[in-house]
């Protein structure tokens, strides 16, 4: 009889809930409900106070649109990405690397392997006195190991500098077209910026009138962010000289130079010219550095060189490093430590240096640069009004046109002539760069660069013939 009872008001407890739309019970289902259209789902709509409105702003849609492209329009060769090449993304070397690096572990360090690269590690990272050795080596960059911060990638490296440097109103100096990894996480974190026009070089001399301006809005310069060899998007180098004069600026005017050095290992033309960093006896520049260009980007390997002191609200000196590794505890806790390990075997492996471990991809990237240049020459000879940058190294080079290139004519130029090329409008805070063109020829093998310049060229020649633009002027 209470089993009975029990059967009851088990069914009259399930018939309530049924009845009221509460649940329906497994035991009920005869087979389970899968959502085949919009009309099943259920959105949920936010409004605009509800979430960081700062997503809003047309830069922070630049890197997906890059990114999708390709998959957008799969029968297009692009121009636009600038990847290294799939050739010399080699992770099945990556298993000698931590072999070499465990050896060097276990007759240098005290900590147990298994602990070392299995466990949680330290946040600055576990490879610090290899990668200060490499840059010593390879940019004459010395630095104590504990100066150093291994983050993921260049984009983390960034994101460190935004949260722990800047106030209020504290301004972030950049050239214009600009990078856009470091225009998105400043935007990210509402940072104010003021750009200094970059065209063909970076006019040194726009920088001071561009700090008068900010000091007469009532506000502080706190950084300036530069690419000193090979900018992205165009693809030039600050002289030594400059080098030295922005220094100068920065020291005169108590500001850091964020120096992003990623493309110096692949010069094709002229003496190297020193890094910032290692020009710098003032405590001045704060150094980033990636591993993506100069082994292979799915390491997400990078790091920041700083050995600045700052006051902190208590009125105590105290490493600025200190106050950064606070912020990437946080954010990432450590940079993987498997990953560090195959950078610091290859490291191990190769004495220190990359030099040599990129000759191969230097050769390759300055012959599919000469072919891009070469077949520009041939397609547009006679186009008086469409002109070039021949970049003494890095990934880029840059096309002027003679008419404005819109986001329509990127989605034509994809779908219709199979190609894709990166307008530098999109990287520029300002968008006065309309008719410039990023190219980029180290991701393209040389005879696909071929075809993708004729293509292009089409699009060019028949937007010009459509608008009366004559070559000749």
């Amino acid at each position: 009889m209470a089993t009975i009872k029990k059967i009851y008001w088990h069914l009259i407890f399930v018939c309530f809930f049924v009845i009221h739309g509460v649940f329906v019970p497994s035991v009920l289902a005869k087979t389970p409900q899968i959502c085949n259209s919009q009309k099943d789902l259920k959105q949920v709509k936010l409004p605009v106070k509800n979430y960081n409105s700062i997503l809003e702003k047309p830069i922070l849609n630049v890197m997906n649109e890059l990114n999708e492209l390709p998959i957008r329009f799969p029968n297009a060769i692009s121009l636009a990405s600038g990847r290294p090449s799939d050739k010399f993304c080699q992770p099945e070397s990556s298993i000698s690397a931590i072999n070499t690096f465990i050896n060097y572990t276990k007759k240098n360090s005290s900590i147990p392997v298994n602990r070392l690269l299995g466990q949680y590690g330290k946040t600055s990272g576990i490879i610090n006195e290899i990668i200060a050795k490499h840059l010593l080596i390879d940019e004459n960059i010395k630095v104590k190991p504990e100066n150093i911060i291994l983050t993921v990638g260049f984009q983390e490296a960034a994101a460190l500098c935004a949260m722990t440097l800047f106030n209020k109103n504290d301004v972030l100096l950049v050239p214009d077209p600009i990078f856009i990894g470091i225009a998105g996480i400043a935007t990210l974190y509402g940072i104010h910026i003021e750009s200094i026009p970059y065209e063909d070089s970076l006019n040194i001399n726009d920088i001071q009138g561009v700090i008068e301006k900010v000091r007469k809005a009532g506000k502080t310069v706190k950084a300036m962010y530069v690419i000193s060899d090979f900018s992205n998007p165009q693809g030039s180098s600050l002289s030594l000289q400059d080098r030295k004069t922005l220094l100068a600026i920065a020291k005169k005017n108590s500001f850091l130079i964020l120096e992003d050095n990623a493309y110096s290992m692949f010069r094709y033309e002229g003496e190297k010219i020193p890094s910032i960093k290692s020009l710098d006896d003032s405590g001045i520049v704060i150094y980033l550095g990636t591993f993506a260009k100069t082994l292979y980007p799915a390491l997400r390997v990078g790091y920041i060189i700083v050995d600045q002191d700052i006051i902190n609200q208590n009125g105590v000196l105290v490493p600025l490093i200190d106050e950064m590794k606070k912020v990437k505890s946080f954010l990432t806790v450590n940079t993987p430590a498997l990953d560090q390990a195959i950078v610091a075997g290859i490291l191990l492996n190769n004495e220190y240096s990359l030099i040599q471990f990129n000759e191969e991809k230097r050769k390759y990237y300055v012959y599919n640069r000469d072919v891009m240049v070469q077949s520009l020459s041939e397609e547009f000879a006679g186009y008086k009004n469409i002109t070039w940058n021949i970049p003494h190294g890095g990934f880029f080079l840059i096309v002027n046109l003679p008419f404005n290139f819109t986001q329509e004519m990127l989605e034509e130029c994809a779908s219709s002539y199979n190609v894709i090329v990166f307008p530098e409008s999109l990287l520029s805070l300002y968008q006065n760069t309309n008719n410039r063109i990023r190219l980029a020829f180290t991701n393209v093998p040389a005879d696909e660069i071929k075809i993708a310049i004729t293509r292009f060229a089409n699009f060019v020649k028949n937007k010009m013939q459509a608008n009366n633009i004559d070559k000749q002027l």
